[in-house]
């Protein structure tokens, strides 16, 4: 009973808060991951939180003990005895089993020397209260190229055909309207002014006519003889393993199995160089950055043991957790 309304309690917490602490025992941390698009799925996921355990963190947040308080309506007094003897029967199993579940949120286990590990046992990532409910979606890729043009319909050998301008139909038109118009009766009235006739010359009309059809002609000649500008060329990127003065290697490079006391973790190379750039503390020979398909981890030290990766992290200043890389088959 007290093992699953511990269990239950650090949850709650989870959906509030980034760390919670566990007295004596250690802390669990949320990291992060912000809305992504992976070009190879064509699939855009929506942001979320991965979950780490950190065993330095384990003194006393009150976040556990605040919420005892409110959800059974006791002091403070009595929900740190009440929590105190969960953590108690924790530390219990976890000390006679070597290992311990807790619902909905991982696995710890106790290795020979005493030091606490945790795996997540979650198959997909939690869900981060800025994603609303979203789920990933799939993004196909639009047509790039256009497809081609079906070929001219064959002409019969029986008919003639003429190439015919464009304009030549609305000029053949206004021909027909002005000759129409010199042909019109003219009637006789009392006023001078409509006894005398009155007529435009073909020649200008004519000469308007084919004046504008000159131009547009023009105007298509030297849009189409207008030489095209050369295009900027994109500069080159710099080293990324020079710039941030770390050794950086892919994960899919590494024959493990390998962990990593990891720092910190980032999108893009620009966030890992202000990060660089911005510590106080200075990096060892051992530092370096992981690279995969989505993130960049910058590690402080490598080992070979699961034991020594998770006594370094409880050396680590921050919030520091330990990244493994399996052996591969």
């Amino acid at each position: 009973m007290s093992h699953l309304r511990l269990s239950e309690h650090i949850n709650k917490c989870l959906s509030q808060h980034a760390c919670v602490a566990i007295p004596e025992i250690g802390g669990f941390v949320l990291e992060t991951i912000p809305a992504r698009y992976d070009e190879q799925e064509n699939r855009a996921y929506p942001p979320g939180q991965e979950l780490h355990f950190n065993a330095a963190i384990r003194h006393r947040d009150g976040l556990l003990e605040t919420l005892y308080a409110t959800t059974f309506g006791v002091s403070l007094r009595r929900a740190r005895m009440m929590l105190d003897e969960d953590v108690k029967a924790l530390r219990s199993e976890l000390v006679s089993k070597r290992s311990t579940e807790i619902n909905s949120i991982g696995k710890l286990s106790l290795s020979d020397e005493g030091l606490v590990s945790f795996s997540s046992d979650m198959s997909e990532k939690r869900q981060h209260p800025d994603a609303y409910g979203l789920f990933p979606a799939s993004l196909p890729l639009l047509q790039t190229s256009i497809s081609s043009l079906s070929p001219a319909p064959n002409k019969s050998e029986k008919y003639y055909y003429l190439p015919i301008h464009r304009n030549v139909p609305g000029i053949a038109a206004a021909v027909l309207l002005f000759t129409a118009l010199l042909f019109l009766p003219i009637r006789t009235t009392s006023s001078r002014q409509n006894c005398e006739a009155g007529f435009i010359p073909t020649e200008l009309v004519a000469g308007k006519v084919w004046s504008q059809y000159d131009k547009q002609s023009g105007n298509s000649q030297a849009t189409e003889t207008e030489p095209e500008e050369p295009t900027t060329k994109m500069p080159e990127v710099e080293d990324f393993a020079r710039v941030a003065e770390l050794p950086m290697v892919e994960k899919e490079h590494i024959t493990g199995p390998a962990y990593f006391v990891v720092i910190g973790s980032f999108r893009t190379e620009e966030q890992v160089r202000e990060f660089v750039s911005g510590r106080k503390e200075k990096f060892s020979k051992q530092s370096g950055v992981i690279k995969d398909k989505r993130w960049y981890r910058v590690y402080s030290e490598m080992f070979s043991s699961s034991g020594d990766a998770y006594t370094a992290s409880t050396r680590a200043k921050g919030e520091a957790w330990v990244f493994e890389v399996k052996e591969k088959k």
